[in-house]
């Protein structure tokens, strides 16, 4: 039958795979790429992402949406792709005369006019024979090649700037087609010459109409997509940006407006700008993406509050962990220093005792193993704190940024997604400030400019030399007293981790009794996990009563020559009043001394022993080898 696992072991490694799976599904949360791709390890250092078309949200991550969005004018683009203008369609007669019939005509061919541009903005990748109808019609290379001849030469298939021509000028063919019905004198006009001078009283019309009679001619002079170079493109994409405001202004028009909105256009590209935000997501989506953007702040706010809430557990394991490492060294110190002679006792009860203290320390030693590995899985989440925080301000950055933007639209301003927005920039500050203040404590215990144990300041300093050549300098800690003198040093060591310098440095004071320690029954090796288990805490009221347990000691405390019964237990003045004690006593003493002086000259023998056995084996080496010491050389 399988021995049952330690639940406290269980819980660290449950623990330590749940941060595993927080660090991969944060990073795609935020850059969107496998964290495969990612060159290092998570560290506190926001990364930049490989730069690659991205099909969806979840492709491209937070940062590179958000980067996007914020390098837009996100009015124009909003108004631009969804039509939400101030200034809405003003409200038709039920009982139009012919003249208004024409300007209804007119401005319902502005609108298709509208959405055919919008069509061909939202397919900036794909051949598109024709934008008419209910939805564009995509066409295959093959056939693109067959209605327009090969490619131009060097090029095995129409794709990119070739690609935007392609669209481009189909859309020129079709909105060719649509606007010659507002130009007078075209044979399929929408009305008659004198509806036309009727129309011109409605402010704005007139030039408006100017306008596309301007543009159809500029659209006459490309016969073929072939022959629209990058240069003609832009302008191009100008042109149909401005036609696409035109149309908006007249669809705003009516023979009661006094406003002339004509030269209202937008001012900037913003054709380019939507080819920049379909390489992050579809621009039709921007407002739903908005959205999605504060779920994804949100996913990543639900992670930094789970390791947060992790940090607490593993505060709790190690508060427990103390507490029984307290009450077991209180057991061992009980059981060795209980006022009972072994006189008065059988060999049973004493080995028994012996076997209730051995346990006990069995049972510290175990606590202070699964301390250690607390200690262990902190370390690794204190680092990926720090990588959360470096990456929380980024994105607080970004949302004040959009957010700023958002408030800024008329659209948006008091929409139900900027508000989730707001939300989520709320929650992320408040985790981000709970994390920042945790790091702050832990750094202020371990940092060598503040920590401090008892009266003493403990700094790491680095070795003084003569020799500038040398790089690579050793480190020692350091503890000065209140006057500024060094009272206790570390050794000198090229350990990188200031926290082990300091601990030896605290070492060094409680064992010089410069500090009184509250850890006298602790070893060296179980205080350094313990002093790093505390650096963790936000507060060790646990270790408010402290290790100190001599009290329990007192009572069998009196003097070896005493002949007063009534001192501490009398064992002393019992051995002393027998006949023959105080001999026996003695001679005890003088065989301790003299086993304790033979143990020593024996010592410093064999070791004597051992340096004349290195040179022994050193000279023979030499002459092995041909390379005689020089007091066994002789002349010739």
């Amino acid at each position: 039958m399988a021995t049952p696992k330690d639940p406290i072991e269980t819980l660290i490694v449950f623990f330590s795979k749940s941060i595993a799976t927080f660090q991969v599904s944060t990073y795609k949360i935020l850059w969107g790429v496998p964290v495969e791709k990612k060159a290092a390890s998570f560290s506190a250092t926001i990364k930049t992402a490989p730069k690659e078309k991205k099909s969806n949200f979840l492709q491209s991550g937070l940062f590179n949406i958000l980067d996007t969005i914020n390098g837009l004018d996100i009015c124009n683009v909003l108004s631009f792709i969804t039509t939400t203008i101030n200034s809405k369609p003003p409200k038709r007669s039920t009982n139009p005369d012919p003249v208004e019939k024409a300007l209804y005509a007119v401005q319902d061919t502005a609108k298709e006019v509208q959405d055919t541009i919008d069509k061909y903005l939202a397919l900036p990748t794909t051949l598109v024979k024709s934008y008419a109808g209910v939805a564009p019609q995509a066409t295959t290379q093959k056939q693109a090649i067959q209605d327009f001849g090969p490619p131009a030469p060097g090029e095995t298939q129409i794709s990119g700037t070739r690609l935007l021509a392609f669209n481009t000028y189909n859309l020129l063919q079709n909105l060719k087609d649509l606007l010659s019905t507002l130009t007078p004198n075209s044979p399929n006009s929408l009305f008659t010459a004198q509806n036309a001078t009727l129309l011109s009283q409605v402010p704005g019309l007139g030039g408006s109409l100017n306008y596309v009679d301007n543009f159809i001619g500029y659209i006459n002079q490309y016969t073929d997509y072939r022959n629209i170079n990058n240069e003609d493109l832009q302008k191009i994409l100008k042109k149909i940006n401005d036609i696409r405001s035109v149309c908006v202004t007249i669809q705003t028009l009516s023979f009661k407006s006094a406003l002339a909105l004509l030269g209202n256009f937008l001012g900037t590209d913003v054709r380019a700008e939507i080819q920049r935000l379909s390489e992050v997501l579809d621009p039709t989506k921007i407002l739903p993406t908005i959205k999605q953007i504060a779920d994804q702040v949100n996913s990543f706010i639900k992670i930094a509050q789970k390791i947060y809430d992790v940090i607490k557990q593993l505060q709790f394991l190690i508060k427990l962990a103390l507490l029984l490492i307290k009450i077991l060294k209180f057991i061992g110190v009980f059981f060795t220093s209980l006022p009972l002679p072994n006189l008065f006792t059988t060999h049973g009860i004493t080995a028994s005792l012996e076997k209730a203290r051995q346990s006990a320390d069995n049972k510290n030693n175990q606590v202070v193993k699964r301390l250690e590995q607390v200690n262990s899985l902190l370390a690794v989440i204190l680092s990926f704190v720090r990588y959360l925080l470096e990456n929380a301000t980024g994105l607080l950055g970004r949302l004040q940024v959009l957010i700023a933007k958002l408030e800024g639209c008329e659209s948006t301003k008091d929409s139900a997604v900027l508000q989730d927005l707001k939300n989520s920039y709320n929650n992320l500050k408040r985790i981000e400030e709970q994390l920042a203040t945790y790091i702050a404590i832990h750094d202020g215990k371990t940092s060598p400019d503040t920590a401090l144990f008892g009266k003493y300041s403990i700094r790491v300093v680095e070795e003084e030399l003569t020799d500038r050549t040398i790089k690579n300098k050793r480190r020692r800690g350091i503890a000065v007293d209140p006057d500024g003198a060094i009272v206790a040093q570390s050794d000198l060591t090229f350990a990188t981790n200031t926290a082990i310098i300091i601990e030896e440095v605290k070492v060094k004071l409680l064992s010089s009794n410069l500090v009184s320690s509250q850890f006298n029954l602790l070893d060296a090796s179980d205080l350094a996990v313990i002093a790093t288990s505390v650096n963790y805490l936000e507060n060790d009221t646990v270790l408010s009563g402290d290790f100190n347990f001599d009290s329990l000691r007192k009572e069998s405390k009196d003097l070896p020559d005493s002949a007063d019964e009534s001192q501490g237990l009398g064992l002393n003045a019992f051995i002393n009043n027998l006949s023959g004690g105080r001999r026996l006593r003695k001679r005890v003493r003088t065989a301790l001394d003299n086993s304790s002086t033979t143990f020593k000259n024996q010592a410093a023998q064999e070791k004597v022993n051992g340096e004349n056995l290195l040179k022994t084996d050193n000279v023979a080496s030499s002459v092995g080898t041909g390379n005689e010491p020089e007091a066994t050389k002789t002349k010739k």
